[in-house]
């Protein structure tokens, strides 16, 4: 049996990812990310069951680098509004420096092969949960509106995604619309 090198296993979740963004989920194969990879078609069935599992840990891998960089200055200690800000601020960072990764991300998101991944989402969520026990603890204190931590969360989320893949594509500037501005909507529509 053949060993695992962790380096390739990343190299081709890169090139599945590249893949993914550049033609679409549903385009991707295994034989088609191993040719990209440089590597023999049986040589990615040594990392990946078939097309799903592939394409699952694609999604998982940039989902959690995701997590990572918006719970990094999340303080359980702040106010709610402080920590949506951060959130927001960390996201546009994040999609600024990694719009490929969020583009990866948004095209799962807006697919039905996320649901027919069957991800459990203690796995899609895992690394989120600072923002939702500061988001719960927000809406107990007042600060913000009386519905799940989902949905707040998901008011902050898609206008910032929206605002970065508008910059991104050249659509508008700082200028045109500060990011504070976006910020401001979002406190607007989420605090009580």
């Amino acid at each position: 049996m053949r060993t695992k090198d962790y380096d390739k296993k990343a190299a081709i979740l890169q090139t599945a990812g590249t893949m993914i963004n550049e033609e679409g989920i549903s385009s991707v194969s295994m034989s088609k990310v191993a040719k990209a990879a440089n590597i023999s078609s049986s040589t990615i069935y040594v990392y990946f069951v078939d097309k799903d599992d592939m394409l699952k840990q694609v999604y998982l891998v940039n989902k959690q680098d995701l997590a990572t960089a918006l719970v990094a200055g999340v303080s359980e200690n702040g106010s709610s509004i402080d920590m949506i800000k951060t959130f927001m601020t960390s996201l546009a960072a994040f999609g600024m420096n990694h719009y490929e990764q969020l583009s990866i991300i948004e095209q799962f998101n807006n697919s039905p092969m996320l649901d027919k991944l069957q991800i459990d989402s203690r796995e899609e969520l895992a690394g989120f949960n600072p923002l939702f026990v500061a988001t719960d603890k927000g809406i107990q204190a007042g600060e913000l509106k009386p519905v799940n931590h989902d949905t707040i969360l998901t008011f902050a989320y898609m206008p910032v995604v929206a605002y970065v893949k508008n910059k991104q594509t050249h659509l508008f500037n700082d200028e045109d619309i500060p990011f504070k501005m976006v910020i401001n909507m979002v406190l607007d529509a989420i605090s009580k």
